[in-house]
C-alpha cells in the first residue's frame, strides 16, 4: 500500500472514531456526586462516624416569596422541624422519616450531612442496612424537576475498620464490641475493585510515523458493571484540557478516552505532575473508587500497548468477611491491604451480629427510634420526655426505666408483649392492650390522668399478667376487657371500675371496686376490698375463696357460697366500762354486760351470737359465757396478789357482720 493510501486509511480510522456514537454524559448522569468523609460524632464509643458530602453540578439557588435569591441550609433541613424539612432519610423503599440527621451545612453547591442516633437503629439486621437521603424536587434549584435519592448502607457512615480496630483503645473494643460479639460475629465489608484493568496505547510521533504531530494516546479503563461514570484529571501542571467526564460504554465494559500531546511523561516530570487520577461513580452519583497511574514508558521510538497497570484479583473484593476470617487467613488480609492503603482502611465497613441490649435516650424522637428497634431490651430515660400532644405506642416487649416523666398519653399495645415501666411518671393516661399472652409490670410508676376518669385502663392482658408494685393512678383503674385478666398489686389501689365483660381477678388491697357491667370478679385470700358495689341493672358474680370484703351492695351472686367466698373483717373496739368482781364472785355470779352498739355507735342487730375468743389471763382460768343472759363467769382465778386486771375478747356474729369487743376486767380482794 503506497504512502497516500496509508495516510487516507489512517485518516478514515481517526474520523470514524470521532463520528461514532458516544455515551451522552449529560443525559445519563445524576446532577450531583457524593462521597463519605470522617467527622467527629462517636458511635458505640468509637471515633468516628462519617458524614455525607453531596456536590451538585450547579450552585444551589432558592427563591423566597419576593423572588430574591436565597441560599440557606435551614431551607434544606431544620433540626427544629425535621418532620417537614425537604431533606430527610428513609429506609430504602420506605416512607417513614428517620431521625438520624444531626445537622447539615451548605456552601455553594456542596451539602454536607452529619448523622446522629445511630446506636438507636437496628444496625445488626442486614435487611435494615440500606438507606436513602431524599431531597424533594425544587429544593436545591428551581429547575430540579425530580427528587434526588441518595443511597447508602449503614456501614458507610459507621466507623470503619481502621477507626474501630486500629485507632481505638483495647478497653473500648472489649466493652463495646467484644463484650457482645466474638470475632466471628463482626463483619468486615470489603468494597469492590471497581477499576479492574487499564490498557494504554501511546504513539509518540502521532498517528502517521513519517509525519511529526502531537503524541496520541488511547486509554481504556475496564470497570465493574456498577461503575457508570468516570472523571479523569491529569497531573497538576497542564490545565483542564486533559480532564474528562465520560460515561460507561458496553463495547469494552468500561470507559475509553483519548489524549493528545502528553509528551511530558518523558521529560522527567514529578510523579504527581504526570499521573492520571481516575474517579468512578455509580449511576446514582456515589463515589466508588479512586485510582492513580502513570503511562508506562517502554521505548519512546516505538508504538506499544501496555495493560499490566492493575494486578489485583477482584474476586476477593466486594465481599463481607468475618473478622475471624481475616485473622485466620493471612494471605486474604494481605491481599486486601496491598490494594487498600492503611490510610484508607476505613473504607472497609464494620457491622456487628449483636448490639448492646440497653440504650439511653433523651427526647421523644430518640425514644420512638429505640422502640422501633426490637433488639433493644431496655430503654433508659435520662430526661423527661414531652410527647407534644401525640400518643406514644409501646408495641413490643421492652423495659422503660427512669426516673423520668413522660408527658402525654402512653399506650402499651401489642399481642403477647411483655412491658415493664420502672420509675416512670406518666403525666397523661395509660392504656394496656397487650393481648392474651401479654404481661405488664408497673413498678414505682405513677399515672396522672387528665380527666376525672380512671387514668389507667386495662383492655387486654394475660390472665396472670398485670403486676403493680408501688403503683399509683389518679382516679384508679378501669378494666375494659373482653378476655380474663389478673391484677396483682403490692400497694392499695383507691378505686377499680369493672367495665369489661370478661372475668377480672383481683389480688392485693383495693379501697373500692365498682362493677359497671354484668361480669365476674375472682378473689382469693390475698384480696381485700373496702367497698364492693354493683351498678343498678347489672349483676356481679363473685368467685374464689377467703377474700376480705368490708361491705358490698347491689346484685351479687356467690355460686360457691357466700360464706366460702368472703371473710368478713371484724369491727373492733373496747368496751366502755371496766367489769369488776372478786374471784368467788366471778366464779359463782359473774358479770352481765350489754353490747347494743358498735364502736362507732351503730346499733348491733338483736340476736347476734357472742362468744369468748381470747383473754389475757393464765391458761388455767376457764371462761364461761351465757349467750342468753349475756353473763360472763371466770373460774379458777388466783386469790393471791389482789387486785389485778386483765381483758377478755368477745366476738359477735350476725349475718354479714363480725364484732370483736375487748372487755377490761378487774379482780378485787
Amino acid at each position: 500500500m503506497n504512502t497516500l493510501l496509508k495516510r487516507m486509511f489512517a485518516f478514515a480510522l481517526v474520523s470514524g472514531a470521532v463520528l461514532s456514537a458516544a455515551p451522552d454524559t449529560e443525559a445519563a448522569t445524576k446532577p450531583y456526586e457524593y462521597t463519605f468523609e470522617k467527622e467527629t460524632e462517636l458511635f458505640n464509643g468509637i471515633s468516628s462516624m462519617n458524614k455525607v458530602k453531596i456536590t451538585l453540578d450547579k450552585t444551589i439557588e432558592l427563591k423566597d416569596t419576593n423572588g430574591d435569591k436565597k441560599v440557606d441550609s435551614r431551607d434544606l433541613f431544620d433540626p427544629a422541624s425535621p418532620e417537614t424539612s425537604p431533606l430527610y432519610v428513609v429506609q430504602k423503599d420506605g416512607t417513614e422519616r428517620l431521625n438520624i440527621i444531626k445537622d447539615i451545612t451548605q456552601s455553594g453547591n456542596v451539602i454536607t450531612i452529619l448523622f446522629k442516633n445511630m446506636e438507636l437503629v437496628d444496625y445488626t439486621n442486614p435487611e435494615k442496612w440500606a438507606y436513602e437521603i431524599i431531597i424533594d424536587k425544587e429544593t436545591t434549584r428551581f429547575d430540579q424537576l425530580e427528587e434526588y435519592r441518595i443511597a447508602f448502607n449503614i456501614y458507610d457512615i459507621l466507623p470503619g475498620f481502621k477507626s474501630t480496630f486500629i485507632d481505638t483503645d483495647a478497653s473500648i473494643i472489649n466493652n463495646n464490641v467484644f463484650k457482645y460479639n466474638a470475632p466471628r460475629d463482626v463483619y468486615v465489608h470489603v468494597p469492590k475493585v471497581f477499576i479492574t484493568g487499564i490498557e494504554t496505547i501511546h504513539r509518540y510521533q502521532g498517528v502517521i510515523p513519517d509525519q511529526i504531530g502531537p503524541a496520541l494516546s488511547n486509554i481504556d479503563i475496564y470497570a465493574d458493571e456498577e461503575a457508570a461514570r468516570l472523571k479523569v484529571e491529569f497531573g497538576t501542571l497542564f490545565g483542564s484540557q486533559y480532564s474528562r467526564d465520560i460515561m460507561r460504554r458496553e463495547d469494552i465494559e468500561g470507559f475509553s478516552m483519548g489524549q493528545a500531546g502528553i509528551n511530558q511523561i518523558t521529560d522527567n516530570q514529578s510523579e504527581t505532575a504526570s499521573e492520571f487520577t481516575l474517579r468512578t461513580y455509580n449511576e446514582y452519583g456515589r463515589f466508588l473508587e479512586e485510582r492513580k497511574f502513570r503511562l508506562k514508558v517502554a521505548d519512546p521510538k516505538k508504538d506499544y500497548i501496555i495493560n499490566d497497570y492493575v494486578t489485583v484479583s477482584p474476586e476477593i473484593f466486594g465481599q463481607a468477611y468475618s473478622l475471624y476470617d481475616l485473622m485466620a487467613d493471612k494471605t486474604l488480609l494481605e491481599n486486601i491491604v496491598t490494594h487498600i492503603p492503611v490510610s484508607q482502611l476505613d473504607t472497609l465497613g464494620i457491622t456487628y451480629a449483636a448490639a448492646k441490649k440497653s440504650v439511653s435516650v433523651k427526647d421523644v424522637e430518640q425514644l420512638k427510634m429505640a422502640l422501633a428497634n426490637d433488639k433493644l431490651e431496655k430503654i433508659h430515660l435520662v430526661n423527661n420526655v414531652d410527647l407534644n400532644g401525640q400518643a406514644l405506642t409501646v408495641g413490643r416487649s421492652v423495659t422503660i426505666e427512669g426516673p423520668a416523666e413522660i408527658k402525654g398519653k402512653v399506650e402499651l399495645k401489642g399481642n403477647g408483649i411483655s412491658v415493664r415501666l420502672n420509675h416512670v411518671t406518666v403525666n397523661g393516661d395509660l392504656s394496656l392492650d397487650i393481648g392474651e399472652g401479654g404481661t405488664a409490670i408497673l413498678e414505682q410508676t405513677t399515672v396522672n390522668g387528665t380527666t376525672n376518669d380512671p387514668a389507667t385502663k386495662i383492655i387486654s392482658a394475660n390472665n396472670k399478667s398485670v403486676h403493680l408494685y408501688n403503683f399509683a393512678s389518679s382516679n384508679g383503674i378501669e378494666t375494659a376487657n373482653s378476655m380474663p385478666i389478673r391484677i396483682v398489686t403490692s400497694t392499695p389501689i383507691p378505686f377499680v371500675k369493672l367495665n369489661g365483660t370478661a372475668a377480672v381477678t383481683l389480688e392485693g388491697e383495693y379501697e373500692a371496686v365498682h362493677s359497671a357491667q354484668t361480669t365476674t370478679l375472682d378473689v382469693n385470700q390475698g384480696t381485700k376490698i373496702g367497698a364492693l358495689t354493683v351498678e343498678e341493672g347489672k349483676t356481679l358474680t363473685v368467685t374464689g375463696k377467703g377474700a376480705t370484703i368490708a361491705s358490698y351492695t347491689g346484685s351479687i351472686e356467690f355460686p360457691d357460697g357466700e360464706e366460702n367466698v368472703i371473710t368478713i373483717p371484724p369491727m373492733e373496739w373496747t368496751y366502755p366500762a371496766e367489769l369488776n368482781n372478786t374471784p368467788d364472785g366471778w366464779a359463782q355470779i359473774g358479770k352481765a354486760l350489754s353490747v347494743q352498739v358498735d364502736g362507732e355507735g351503730n346499733p348491733i342487730p338483736s340476736g347476734t351470737a357472742w362468744q369468748v375468743i381470747g383473754h389475757s389471763f393464765d391458761s388455767s382460768v376457764i371462761m364461761h359465757w351465757d349467750n342468753e343472759k349475756n353473763t360472763l363467769k371466770l373460774e379458777g382465778l388466783p386469790i393471791e396478789g389482789l387486785p389485778f386486771t386483765g381483758t377478755i375478747v368477745l366476738q359477735g356474729v350476725n349475718n354479714k357482720a363480725v364484732y370483736n369487743v375487748t372487755v377490761p376486767i378487774l379482780v378485787e380482794g
